[in-house]
């Protein structure tokens, strides 16, 4: 059986002092750098493997953000829906006078007689007048006629436009448009009629053969209601 050698009978019995020394000093060296790189393996993780920097942006906190416009409200917007605009606000309603209120549809009434189209707005049609009318105007005929007055009565307070003001003749009972003539007295509504006061225009229209009665028809007040006023042809 052999014997385990000791260093007073081994081969490290049979070194030197000074290559004692020398053969620790390796042996601590070997230990130190064994040491190392343990420490350092351990350190670098899984191989290919990169730090995450301490200050990178997480997932959630690079959320999208959506622009917001002025006014709106951002209910729902953690949900990813776009901000709901603010209502606008509506505009203010302006309520025209009782002078100017209009009217609805047509107003029939007699020649003569007064009709209200507008709240303290008449419009009469005088007497029709058989006349031989003067065709003044380019491609105007002279020809048996009819001649009348309309009348805008206007008991508001303010000013009213006639500027729109239109007057039409129909005739027999196939309502024949009448043609209107520039001559004979002629002469249309004007632009405007005064608080309180009246505006009168002349108007003359051919008549056709064999009609038998005549209807005018009178646009005045924009706004207002129609006449309508139909009466016997005059002979």
């Amino acid at each position: 059986m052999s014997e385990t050698p000791t260093p007073s009978t081994g081969p490290w019995a049979r070194l030197s002092p000074r290559n004692r020394l020398v053969a620790l000093a390796v042996l601590a060296a070997v230990v130190v750098a064994l040491v190392v790189w343990v420490v350092v393996r351990a350190g670098a993780g899984e191989p290919g493997a990169a730090p995450s920097p301490s200050g990178s942006p997480t997932a959630s906190s690079t959320a999208s953000q959506s622009p917001v416009v002025a006014g709106a409200t951002t209910e729902g917007a953690e949900a990813g829906e776009a901000p709901t605009p603010a209502p606008e606000t509506a505009a203010p309603v302006t309520v025209p006078p009782d002078a100017a209120a209009p009217g609805t549809g047509t107003v029939s009434s007699a020649v003569g007689a007064p009709a209200e189209v507008a709240p303290r707005v008449t419009v009469t049609v005088d007497a029709l007048e058989a006349i031989q009318g003067d065709g003044d105007g380019p491609g105007e005929i002279d020809g048996p006629s009819v001649r009348f007055t309309v009348r805008v009565s206007n008991g508001s307070d303010a000013e009213l436009s006639l500027v729109g003001a239109v007057v039409n003749a129909y005739f027999g009972d196939a309502q024949t448009p009448g043609i209107q003539l520039s001559g004979s007295g002629s002469s249309p509504l004007p632009s405007s009629v005064d608080a309180g006061a009246d505006a009168t225009g002349t108007y003359v229209f051919l008549l056709p053969a064999g009609a038998t009665t005549t209807r005018v028809e009178v646009y005045s007040v924009p706004g207002a209601a129609v006449l309508d006023a139909t009466a016997p042809t005059p002979s």
